[in-house]
């Protein structure tokens, strides 16, 4: 195999695994935030304009603990009281409007202010 093939199959290979880890950074406000009975915390945002769920007070979505899932609840609060930027980030492969909503979206990796 020649030089040129060889850089033409990294470069397949490359992109082959960069769409194979891809993930989902989303950013845009909050405009409701619930808190369940259950403990989990739904979210309307402006980038998927339907409720998705982020985490459970209870420790039970994914591998979000309890102290975290009740931080993310007040970053939201803080967020829709003054208008704030918000971004959250999945390992999973979707785009922002397209992620799957209230208890069957994926687990989050991180929540945060802008």
């Amino acid at each position: 195999m020649n030089n040129k093939h060889k850089l033409l199959v990294g470069a397949a290979l490359t992109l082959l695994s960069l769409q194979a880890h891809a993930a989902t950074d989303c950013s845009g406000t909050v405009t409701r935030a619930l808190l369940y009975a259950d403990g989990s915390v739904n979210i309307l945002s402006s980038w998927r304009n339907d409720y998705t769920v982020i985490c459970n007070t209870n420790g039970t979505f994914g591998s979000v603990s309890a102290e975290i899932c009740l931080a993310w609840y007040a970053t939201a609060l803080k967020a829709i009281a003054n208008n704030k930027q918000v971004n959250i980030y999945y390992a999973a492969t979707h785009t922002c409007a397209t992620l799957p909503v209230y208890w069957s979206a994926p687990v989050p990796t991180y929540f945060g202010l802008f």
